[in-house]
Protein backbone atom coordinates (compact mmCIF):
# COMPACT_ATOMS: atom_id res chain seq x y z
CA UNK A 1 0.00 0.00 0.00
CA UNK A 2 1.32 3.43 -1.02
CA UNK A 3 0.42 5.90 1.52
CA UNK A 4 1.28 10.44 1.57
CA UNK A 5 1.41 11.21 4.34
CA UNK A 6 0.78 15.11 5.63
CA UNK A 7 2.21 17.20 8.61
CA UNK A 8 1.69 20.39 9.47
CA UNK A 9 0.66 20.94 12.66
CA UNK A 10 3.90 23.66 13.57
CA UNK A 11 5.63 25.92 11.49
CA UNK A 12 7.49 23.27 9.70
CA UNK A 13 5.47 21.04 7.12
CA UNK A 14 6.11 17.69 6.10
CA UNK A 15 5.45 15.56 3.49
CA UNK A 16 6.36 11.32 2.76
CA UNK A 17 5.46 8.64 0.45
CA UNK A 18 5.35 5.18 2.11
CA UNK A 19 4.61 1.13 0.97
CA UNK A 20 4.83 -1.44 3.82
CA UNK A 21 6.23 0.86 6.34
CA UNK A 22 9.25 1.98 3.64
CA UNK A 23 10.02 5.28 3.22
CA UNK A 24 10.33 6.07 -0.21
CA UNK A 25 10.65 9.89 -0.20
CA UNK A 26 10.40 12.60 2.86
CA UNK A 27 10.80 16.38 2.44
CA UNK A 28 10.60 19.18 5.03
CA UNK A 29 10.40 22.97 4.69
CA UNK A 30 9.41 25.78 6.47
CA UNK A 31 6.48 27.24 5.20
CA UNK A 32 5.76 31.05 4.80
CA UNK A 33 2.99 33.08 3.63
CA UNK A 34 1.22 31.15 1.05
CA UNK A 35 1.21 28.10 2.70
CA UNK A 36 -1.50 26.45 0.61
CA UNK A 37 0.80 26.63 -3.06
CA UNK A 38 4.28 26.15 -0.65
CA UNK A 39 2.12 22.71 0.97
CA UNK A 40 0.92 21.46 -2.92
CA UNK A 41 3.99 21.98 -4.27
CA UNK A 42 6.17 19.78 -1.79
CA UNK A 43 3.78 17.37 -2.32
CA UNK A 44 4.46 17.37 -6.04
CA UNK A 45 8.16 17.35 -5.36
CA UNK A 46 8.08 14.47 -3.05
CA UNK A 47 5.86 12.53 -5.31
CA UNK A 48 8.08 13.14 -8.36
CA UNK A 49 11.01 11.78 -6.17
CA UNK A 50 9.11 9.08 -5.32
CA UNK A 51 8.31 8.19 -8.58
CA UNK A 52 5.03 8.45 -8.46
CA UNK A 53 1.72 10.20 -10.27
CA UNK A 54 -0.82 10.81 -7.73
CA UNK A 55 -3.66 8.37 -8.97
CA UNK A 56 -0.88 5.58 -8.35
CA UNK A 57 -1.23 5.92 -4.76
CA UNK A 58 -3.58 4.04 -2.29
CA UNK A 59 -4.20 6.76 0.26
CA UNK A 60 -3.33 10.06 2.28
CA UNK A 61 -2.60 10.25 5.78
CA UNK A 62 -2.78 13.44 7.71
CA UNK A 63 -1.74 15.07 11.19
CA UNK A 64 -5.12 16.32 12.23
CA UNK A 65 -3.72 18.16 15.58
CA UNK A 66 -4.02 19.36 18.29
CA UNK A 67 -1.08 22.21 16.76
CA UNK A 68 -0.62 25.33 14.67
CA UNK A 69 -4.60 26.05 13.89
CA UNK A 70 -3.36 27.76 10.77
CA UNK A 71 -1.24 24.76 9.55
CA UNK A 72 -3.70 22.63 10.83
CA UNK A 73 -6.47 23.44 8.67
CA UNK A 74 -4.27 24.05 5.51
CA UNK A 75 -3.14 20.33 6.32
CA UNK A 76 -6.43 19.32 6.15
CA UNK A 77 -8.08 21.35 3.45
CA UNK A 78 -5.40 19.90 1.06
CA UNK A 79 -5.51 16.68 2.09
CA UNK A 80 -8.96 16.52 1.25
CA UNK A 81 -9.02 18.07 -2.06
CA UNK A 82 -6.04 15.41 -3.09
CA UNK A 83 -8.33 12.49 -2.09
CA UNK A 84 -11.61 14.13 -3.69
CA UNK A 85 -9.86 14.94 -6.84
CA UNK A 86 -8.16 11.58 -7.14
CA UNK A 87 -10.91 9.46 -5.58
CA UNK A 88 -8.52 8.44 -2.57
CA UNK A 89 -9.31 7.20 1.26
CA UNK A 90 -7.86 9.27 4.47
CA UNK A 91 -6.66 8.25 7.22
CA UNK A 92 -6.74 10.96 10.06
CA UNK A 93 -3.84 11.17 12.60
CA UNK A 94 -3.60 12.57 15.66
CA UNK A 95 -0.40 14.04 16.02
CA UNK A 96 0.91 13.73 19.29
CA UNK A 97 0.45 10.36 18.67
CA UNK A 98 2.57 10.03 15.49
CA UNK A 99 5.23 11.84 17.71
CA UNK A 100 5.51 9.14 20.16
CA UNK A 101 5.75 6.87 17.48
CA UNK A 102 8.67 7.76 16.74
CA UNK A 103 10.26 6.60 20.44
CA UNK A 104 9.52 3.31 18.75
CA UNK A 105 9.10 0.80 22.01
CA UNK A 106 10.36 3.19 24.83
CA UNK A 107 10.51 1.34 27.97
CA UNK A 108 9.20 4.71 29.89
CA UNK A 109 5.89 6.35 28.95
CA UNK A 110 5.97 8.98 26.46
CA UNK A 111 4.87 12.46 26.57
CA UNK A 112 4.87 14.80 23.59
CA UNK A 113 4.52 18.72 23.73
CA UNK A 114 3.61 21.24 21.52
CA UNK A 115 3.97 24.62 22.62
CA UNK A 116 0.18 25.95 22.54
CA UNK A 117 1.02 30.04 23.25
CA UNK A 118 -0.67 31.38 26.08
CA UNK A 119 2.51 29.83 28.30
CA UNK A 120 0.25 26.37 27.83
CA UNK A 121 1.40 23.12 26.10
CA UNK A 122 -0.56 20.61 24.01
CA UNK A 123 0.38 17.11 26.12
CA UNK A 124 -0.50 13.71 26.10
CA UNK A 125 0.90 10.32 27.31
CA UNK A 126 1.47 6.88 25.72
CA UNK A 127 2.93 3.73 26.82
CA UNK A 128 4.02 1.18 24.36
CA UNK A 129 2.34 -2.18 25.36
CA UNK A 130 2.13 -5.47 23.53
CA UNK A 131 -0.26 -4.88 21.37
CA UNK A 132 1.23 -1.17 19.99
CA UNK A 133 1.46 2.20 21.19
CA UNK A 134 -1.68 3.02 23.80
CA UNK A 135 -2.80 6.57 25.09
CA UNK A 136 -2.57 6.78 28.75
CA UNK A 137 -3.86 10.71 29.02
CA UNK A 138 -5.78 12.28 26.11
CA UNK A 139 -4.52 15.07 24.16
CA UNK A 140 -5.42 18.66 25.64
CA UNK A 141 -4.20 22.15 26.34
CA UNK A 142 -2.17 22.21 29.79
CA UNK A 143 -0.44 24.99 31.75
CA UNK A 144 2.68 23.37 32.30
CA UNK A 145 2.76 23.22 36.07
CA UNK A 146 -0.48 21.50 35.93
CA UNK A 147 0.49 18.37 33.38
CA UNK A 148 3.89 18.02 35.61
CA UNK A 149 2.11 17.28 39.05
CA UNK A 150 0.02 14.86 37.36
CA UNK A 151 3.28 12.64 36.00
CA UNK A 152 5.42 10.64 37.70
CA UNK A 153 8.61 9.77 36.34
CA UNK A 154 10.71 8.72 34.30
CA UNK A 155 9.04 10.34 31.41
CA UNK A 156 10.56 10.58 28.05
CA UNK A 157 9.68 14.11 26.91
CA UNK A 158 9.83 15.11 22.98
CA UNK A 159 8.28 17.78 20.84
CA UNK A 160 9.29 21.80 19.96
CA UNK A 161 7.77 23.02 23.24
CA UNK A 162 10.87 20.74 25.24
CA UNK A 163 13.15 23.64 24.00
CA UNK A 164 11.00 26.14 26.14
CA UNK A 165 10.15 24.46 28.97
CA UNK A 166 13.35 22.22 29.37
CA UNK A 167 14.46 23.44 32.53
CA UNK A 168 11.40 23.62 34.24
CA UNK A 169 10.79 19.93 33.63
CA UNK A 170 13.80 18.45 34.89
CA UNK A 171 13.48 21.25 38.20
CA UNK A 172 9.82 19.43 38.39
CA UNK A 173 10.92 16.17 37.66
CA UNK A 174 14.78 15.76 38.34
CA UNK A 175 16.33 12.51 36.96
CA UNK A 176 12.88 11.36 36.34
CA UNK A 177 12.09 13.51 33.19
CA UNK A 178 13.85 12.22 30.10
CA UNK A 179 14.34 14.13 26.70
CA UNK A 180 14.42 12.59 22.67
CA UNK A 181 17.25 14.09 21.00
CA UNK A 182 16.14 16.95 18.85
CA UNK A 183 16.07 15.46 15.42
CA UNK A 184 13.55 13.06 16.84
CA UNK A 185 11.35 15.75 18.40
CA UNK A 186 10.02 17.36 15.21
CA UNK A 187 6.54 15.93 14.10
CA UNK A 188 7.25 13.91 10.58
CA UNK A 189 5.33 12.99 7.71
CA UNK A 190 6.96 9.49 8.03
CA UNK A 191 5.12 8.74 11.28
CA UNK A 192 1.76 10.35 9.47
CA UNK A 193 2.32 8.11 6.59
CA UNK A 194 2.98 4.51 8.50
CA UNK A 195 0.19 5.29 11.29
CA UNK A 196 -2.19 6.00 8.01
CA UNK A 197 -1.28 3.25 6.35
CA UNK A 198 -1.95 0.73 9.07
CA UNK A 199 -5.26 3.01 9.49
CA UNK A 200 -6.33 2.48 5.91
CA UNK A 201 -5.55 -1.48 6.07
CA UNK A 202 -7.54 -1.79 8.67
CA UNK A 203 -10.54 0.02 6.82
CA UNK A 204 -10.40 3.15 9.08
CA UNK A 205 -11.33 5.43 6.57
CA UNK A 206 -11.89 9.13 7.59
CA UNK A 207 -15.61 11.37 6.06
CA UNK A 208 -13.96 13.90 3.25
CA UNK A 209 -17.02 15.74 4.30
CA UNK A 210 -16.88 15.81 8.07
CA UNK A 211 -13.14 15.86 8.89
CA UNK A 212 -12.11 18.48 11.28
CA UNK A 213 -8.51 19.01 12.82
CA UNK A 214 -8.38 18.73 16.45
CA UNK A 215 -8.07 21.73 17.66
CA UNK A 216 -8.55 21.36 21.49
CA UNK A 217 -8.67 25.17 21.65
CA UNK A 218 -11.43 27.20 19.66
CA UNK A 219 -9.55 28.76 16.82
CA UNK A 220 -10.42 31.90 15.54
CA UNK A 221 -10.34 31.19 11.62
CA UNK A 222 -11.83 31.96 8.34
CA UNK A 223 -12.37 28.26 5.83
CA UNK A 224 -9.32 27.89 3.68
CA UNK A 225 -9.68 26.32 0.41
CA UNK A 226 -6.74 24.15 -0.63
CA UNK A 227 -5.40 25.15 -4.41
CA UNK A 228 -5.46 22.86 -6.80
CA UNK A 229 -4.26 19.42 -5.69
CA UNK A 230 -1.52 18.15 -7.75
CA UNK A 231 -3.79 15.57 -9.65
CA UNK A 232 -4.08 13.30 -11.85
CA UNK A 233 -0.57 14.73 -13.47
CA UNK A 234 2.55 16.41 -11.20
CA UNK A 235 3.96 18.82 -12.91
CA UNK A 236 7.63 19.12 -12.45
CA UNK A 237 9.05 21.46 -9.50
CA UNK A 238 11.38 21.88 -7.33
CA UNK A 239 10.63 22.06 -2.95
CA UNK A 240 10.26 25.22 -2.11
CA UNK A 241 13.87 26.95 -0.11
CA UNK A 242 14.51 26.19 3.45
Amino acid sequence: MKVLGIETATEFASVAVVEKGEVYVEALARLHRRLTEELVLLIRWALERAGMEPRELDGVAVSIGPGSFTGLRVGVATAKGLCFACGLPLAAVPTLKAMAARMAHSPFPICPLLDARRKEVYAALYRWEEDGLTEALPPQAFKLEELLTSLEGPVLFTGDAVGVFKEAIRERLGNGALFAPPELSRPHAASVARMGEEALAQGDVSDLSSLEPLYIRSPDVKHIRPSKPPCPRSSKSTPPTT
